[in-house]
């Protein structure tokens, strides 16, 4: 049934070609473009944007409490109604830090004995020096010191936005740090260097680095949050100081221990000469750990701070300040070549010039498309095959931005745009496979159009949904931006391969039968038609169409320009080497040394195996990686942590504090639009409004109260809290203040009825009502705050919950691994206490800094994503080739695990670290390794031995694979040259992956399925030969010579006697020349050539054969021979009439 249908199918496709390409090119290429134009569609500007994740443990919980923050910032009451929501953003003041600056004494001076407030959210750039050596060049400090004057108009435009106005760099510290302090450092001679060097630095400072930073530590010389105000304030609050009093008291006794801490005896082992802010911060912040390293990597601060510093406090400075500073900076770096070079900045603006640069190298997509129209050109030897293709890899873009644009989402996320970079180099493959097999135009009826399109539509809808289906399997995924690009990505590939089965055929059909023929009629002298494919000849063993003989010789005369008139002797000749190479060479070198190929590649996945384990993990030092490693500001965030102890010590000071609530709903999202699923800040996502748990929360008795304070109690004694000793939360609080409550006990009991001594001897019950008054009367005597607070209704005034801030003694970090340990402690001792008792008051927790789970939820995600898409796929892929190879799968299976394991080992051997963009990308890998696998197995024929098997299957798919390999490893090669890290890695995968993929396939693969087929068919033989009778010697005779063997020894047969028919015939011509002076020896000699003709047709059988048994090349003769005797096996070839003279190949 499924057969007619297709029989169908190709049958109007033959007959219809032109309606079908001008509906598809209406509906697939004209309508999405008008949709496009009407609706537009917008680029991200967001790189961070869609890698929250969703429907998670942690995700409701975080998005939950980022709705709920707002609020309690401003106070303890939260809106749960729609109105005078939208301007709760701009009622938040966020510029908390601004007067410190303005009250700080380091503006106009380089040298410093205090910490300067949030140094470590300064700008910085590093430098690299030769060696140490250099830091003591009179040439390099004066030239480093010339930088605040050359930089003088870009650090001007930042005056409005700090009060700093010096860059504190090396030449600032020597300048500051040595015996004879100058007025500036453009006055530091050599004496100044040397006695520095020599007398202080060397001698007497370098030997206590490690004392003088653990004694800045405990002095208190790092305050590097950002302003004192964030991340001191939150320590603050930790504290439970809530009062200006305690917060003044607390601030003086902090400067009086400051002033006795360097008595302590680790101190006191520094030399006087080497105690100070700037020491401490000299080794801290400005050399690297190992001082002694060549090259040499110095940091170096700038007066301003970064542009995502100023963006968190509310203060909009405009970027091209920041990147007019850096192209300055990197001008001036260029000049000093010779002195030092730039290396690393730290200007936090790579996310905010992301999109420029995104779509700056989108433009090299066009010249990988142009590669590979070029490709397609050349191979069809037809440039208007090359541009439908073209047309047609458009079309299958086009329609999914349109269905995306209307059904999902009116932005495109940044991560889609490498999509485009895989389609060039996935949806190209079909092409050159539909080229290979489609019938030439004097060949083409509905019956070979029917084969052709059945071979096409099979295997590349498994090659194909090999890949399509990994790419819709992330739209299981809880990560948005992945649920995203598998859409897109699966989307385009679904439109591709039905344009493939349906628009190119049709074309190819409607060029073959109407367009070439009126072509040559009326234009003869074009010359994008002149080339040898203009008549269709797509296959390699299809004559041209220009063959005609009334039209040769007109198109060989009128063709121009001169460039496209090839000699036709050139190209018989490549294409017979071509033959001679592919057909004949390669299969001899892989019988040959197909142990050599197996063992070498066998070792070669070992080593990859090894690899796999010891350097696969999760990025450990750049979270966020948008740049390729050579960017500036990418070399900073990868290596910076490596280099500076500040770095750990600024990530590490990030509160890893848990947030615990109660009385407040998770938000769950119960809209089920596909536009909510695929962006997760669309407009109704963000009109999820709070709701009241009256399920699991009622504060409305003691007994209920006293609940809390149990569970509150508990967690203040887990091992990690880190709550201050006898700082106690507000219903510990509230229960002492009620106890120590007196009450007049003399008065009547409706009078003592209102008295808030709830706990104790209490003479009359507590109603809803007393204990309702007794919380509000709290709240004017009892100090709350944003980390103990109660939580209340603000348009009824009614008591909804509570919230408290539990600080912890975890540390945070980059690191999977360090986090999965703290979440797992969290998850092990809180979550117990909070929501597992079902007596107890039920809340939830989160961390206090959403970042914190939203990173290792993020991580956790791509880890489970990387394993499901690689068990769906490989499951997948088993499935197609069982169905498509059948016993032929197992070998398949065999070379597709090798390829994936060899193409992440190679890729970590690159430097991959399995971040976002890499697990979207390693998504398509086992879909890939499959397709050239496939291609080979597909054109194995059954019923025929493993030696001619392997060289039809060589044949029959060597080229179409071979010109997909070079397109997508040109492709890949040209974004080798993009500056964006998705490109970049895009095109290292599609290098690597191609690469191994063809290298497998035809020198594993191949040789695999030859060596187990022969040992099998001995197998099989020898079980035969044990029953000795007379079917088994039949099957023994089958089995030792197939049906390709007898053509190919009597195509032998047949070519000798041509070639000695030839030269008996030239033979007669001469002796009838020279019959009158020879006659009585004519006769001699040509008995004797007789005789020798007769014994050459003894013997003009294969020598290989022996009784028609083919006899199996020794293991002991050397390769060459072995390749030799083997071509001579194969020079024959059955399927082509037109070369019957193809053993003469071998003369070339």
């Amino acid at each position: 049934m499924l057969r007619k249908k297709f029989e169908y199918f190709s049958n109007f496709i033959f007959t219809n070609p032109a309606i079908i390409c001008s509906f598809l090119f209406t509906f697939a290429f004209i309508l999405p473009i008008i949709l496009l134009f009407v609706f537009p569609l917008r680029l991200g500007n967001n790189p961070e944007k869609g890698f929250e994740t969703d429907g998670t443990e942690y995700s409701k919980t975080r998005l939950t409490w980022a709705r709920l923050q707002p609020y309690l910032l401003q106070g303890s009451q939260v809106e749960f109604n729609l109105e005078n929501e939208q301007n709760l953003q701009k009622r938040i003041n966020k510029r908390s830090w601004a007067n410190d600056l303005i009250n700080s004494m380091f503006s106009a001076v380089t040298c410093y004995d205090e910490p300067i407030p949030a140094m470590s959210f300064l700008s910085q750039f590093v430098i690299e020096i030769a060696d140490m050596d250099r830091l003591f060049s009179l040439e390099f400090i004066q030239q480093l010191c010339s930088l605040q004057q050359k930089l003088f108009f870009e650090l001007s435009s930042f005056s409005s936005f700090t009060l700093y106005k010096n860059i504190w760099s090396w030449s600032n510290f020597v300048n500051c740090l040595a015996p004879n302090q100058r007025d500036n450092c453009s006055q530091i001679n050599e004496e100044d260097v040397n006695n520095f060097k020599m007398l202080i630095f060397f001698h007497r400072c370098l030997p206590h680095r490690q004392t003088i930073l653990d004694c800045g530590r405990i002095c208190g010389q790092i305050k590097s949050s950002i302003s004192g105000n964030i991340l001191n304030n939150t320590n603050q609050r930790q504290k439970r100081q809530f009062t200006s009093s305690n917060d003044l008291f607390e601030e003086e006794e902090f400067i009086e221990e400051k002033n006795k801490c360097f008595e302590f005896e680790i101190c006191l082992k520094i030399p006087k000469e080497c105690r100070g802010q700037m020491w401490f911060d000299l080794f801290y912040r400005i050399l690297p750990e190992d001082v002694y390293s060549k090259p040499l990597l110095l940091n170096n601060f700038l007066p301003f701070y970064t542009f995502a510093a100023y963006r968190l406090q509310g203060i909009n400075v405009p970027l091209n300040l920041f990147v007019n500073f850096e192209f300055k900076l990197k001008e001036i770096a260029k000049e000093k070549s010779s002195l030092f070079e730039l290396k690393g900045l730290s200007l936090d603006t790579k996310r905010d010039l992301l999109l420029e640069a995104a779509l700056n190298d989108s433009k090299l997509t066009l010249i990988s498309a142009s590669i590979v129209f070029a490709l397609l050109a050349i191979y069809s030897l037809s440039i208007v095959f090359a541009l439908i293709v073209s047309l047609q890899l458009a079309s299958s873009v086009f329609i999914s931005l349109a269905i995306f644009r209307l059904f999902i989402s009116s932005e495109i996320p940044e991560l889609n745009l490498i999509s485009f970079v895989l389609l060039i180099s996935v949806g190209s493959d079909g092409a050159f496979l539909l080229l290979d097999v489609f019938p030439a135009p004097e060949r083409l009826t509905p019956t070979t159009l029917n084969k052709a399109l059945k071979h096409i539509a099979k295997t590349m809808f498994l090659t194909q949904f090999s890949t399509v289906i990994p790419f819709m399997l992330n739209l299981l995924s809880s990560v948005d931006a992945f649920r995203s690009f598998g859409l897109f990505a699966g989307l385009t590939l679904i439109f591709n391969y039905f344009l493939l089965v349906t628009f190119l055929p049709a074309f190819l059909v409607l060029q073959s039968r109407w367009l070439n023929p009126w072509f040559v009629r009326w234009w003869p002298s074009r010359c994008w038609y002149c080339f040898s494919g203009i008549g269709g000849g797509y296959s390699g063993t299809s004559p041209p169409l220009g063959g005609i003989k009334q039209n040769q010789q007109h198109q060989n005369t009128r063709c121009s320009p001169l460039l496209f008139k090839f000699p036709t002797n050139w190209l018989e000749r490549y294409r017979h080497f071509n033959r001679l190479v592919l057909d004949d060479i390669l299969p001899s070198v892989l019988i040959q040394g197909r142990f050599v190929w197996l063992g070498s590649l066998s070792i070669f996945f070992g080593i990859n195996i090894y690899l796999i384990c010891t350097q696969l993990s999760l990025p450990r030092y750049n979270p966020l990686q948008l740049f390729r490693a050579s960017n500036t500001h990418e070399f900073y965030d990868q290596n910076a942590e490596q280099l500076y102890p500040f770095i750990a010590d600024k990530i590490g000071e990030l509160p890893f504090s848990i947030r615990l609530v109660w009385g407040i709903q998770l938000i769950n999202n119960n809209d089920s639009s596909l536009s909510n699923y695929f962006d997760p800040n669309s407009e109704n996502q963000q009109k999820e409004l709070l709701k009241i748990d009256l399920k699991n929360f009622k504060l409305d008795s003691p007994a209920q109260l006293q609940t809390l304070a149990h569970q509150l109690s508990r967690l203040q004694k887990l091992n990690f809290s880190n709550l201050p000793v006898g700082d106690k939360f507000w219903p510990e609080r509230f229960i002492e203040w009620t106890s120590s409550t007196a009450c007049n006990l003399t008065s009547a009991i409706s009078t003592s009825s209102h008295c808030c001594k709830l706990f104790g001897n209490r003479i009359a019950p507590v109603s809803p009502s007393i204990f309702d008054h007794c919380i509000r009367l709290s709240t004017t005597i009892l100090p709350t705050g944003y980390n103990d607070t109660l939580i209340w209704d603000r348009q009824t005034h009614r008591l909804v919950g509570y919230t408290a801030l539990l600080p912890t003694k975890l540390i945070y970090s980059h690191r999977f691994a360090n986090l999965s340990a703290s979440f797992e402690l969290i998850d092990q001792t809180i979550k117990p206490i909070i929501n597992g008792d079902e007596d107890l008051l039920r809340g939830w927790y989160t961390t206090e800094w959403g970042v914190i789970s939203q990173w290792f939820d993020l991580q956790r995600s791509i880890i489970e994503d990387c394993k499901q898409s690689f068990i769906v796929s490989l499951l997948v892929v088993l499935l197609f080739s069982a169905v498509m190879l059948r016993l032929n799968s197992i070998y398949a299976t065999l070379t597709i695990v090798s390829i994936v394991c060899c193409t992440l080992g190679m890729l970590l051997l690159l430097g991959w670290e399995i971040g976002v963009l890499e697990a979207v990308i390693l998504v398509v890998v086992v879909g890939l390794s499959f397709d050239y696998t496939l291609h080979f197995g597909a054109t194995m024929p059954s019923k025929v031995c493993p030696m001619h098997s392997l060289q039809m299957a060589i044949r029959g798919a060597i080229r179409p694979i071979l010109m997909s390999t070079v397109s997508s490893i040109l492709a890949g090669a040209v974004m080798l040259f993009a500056e964006t890290h998705a490109f970049f890695q895009v095109g290292i995968f599609l290098v690597v992956c191609s690469s191994l993929s063809l290298l497998f396939a035809i020198f594993f693969f191949l040789p695999l399925f030859y060596v187990i087929t022969i040992w099998i068919s001995k197998l099989y033989k020898y079980f035969l030969s044990i029953t000795n009778n007379e079917n088994s010697t039949i099957k023994i005779h089958k089995i030792q010579n197939c049906e390709w063997c007898f053509i190919s020894q009597q195509g032998k047969v047949d070519l000798k006697m041509k070639k000695f028919n030839k030269n008996e015939n030239r033979n007669n011509i001469s002796i009838s020349k020279n019959n009158r002076r020879l006659r009585g020896g004519i006769i001699v000699g040509t008995n004797e050539r007789r005789m020798k003709i007769a014994g050459f047709r003894q013997n003009i059988e294969n020598p290989l054969s022996i009784n028609n048994n083919i006899i199996e090349p020794s293991n002991n003769r050397s390769f060459c021979s072995g390749v030799s005797s083997f071509v001579a096996k194969l020079k024959y070839d059955p399927r082509e009439d037109e070369y019957e003279e193809y053993g003469d190949i071998i003369k070339l």
